[in-house]
């Protein structure tokens, strides 16, 4: 991904900052599904991405993180990143504890993508906007500029 692919995916994406208070593990996680089920109504509905990285200019680590798409009680669309630097295990121990999580706080409905364009086509379908195209059109063109996007690593 370039640097200013990068970038824009940034722009089109929020991330939950964390207070400047140390907290453990799962009060982390219980947070960031606090924030994610925000004001999303009755009818809570939930992507989750698959582990994605990326590396930032002038570094040589990987980043890893994914994202969590979820709509308003309002319907506008929202994305969430969840980073973990360049400690995939734990970013790999984050998704599946989110996932926990959120399965606790039924009723909900949870869509988990192996592949990143899918989670990206199945967020423009089903929260249509001008947003949730860019971020298909991103990756599309992402995988068109180096094939090796996209396979697992």
């Amino acid at each position: 991904m370039s640097h200013h692919q990068h970038r824009q995916r940034q722009k089109m994406t929020r991330t939950k900052q964390p207070s400047n208070d140390r907290c453990s593990f799962g009060e982390a996680i219980k947070t960031f599904a606090d924030h994610v089920l925000r004001d999303t109504g009755a009818a809570r509905t939930i992507a989750i991405s698959p582990l994605v990285w990326t590396i930032d200019n002038g570094c040589d680590t990987r980043n890893w993180y994914f994202l969590v798409a979820s709509a308003g009680s309002d319907g506008k669309f929202r994305i969430d990143n969840f980073h973990c630097r360049n400690d995939r295990n734990l970013a790999e121990r984050s998704r599946i504890a989110l996932m926990v999580e959120f399965v606790s706080r039924r009723p909900i409905v949870i869509h988990e993508f192996d592949d990143e364009l899918r989670f990206a086509k199945f967020c423009e379908v089903a929260w249509p906007c001008e947003r949730t195209t860019r971020i298909r059109i991103d990756v599309e063109r992402e995988r068109a500029e180096d094939p090796r996007i996209g396979q697992p690593g």
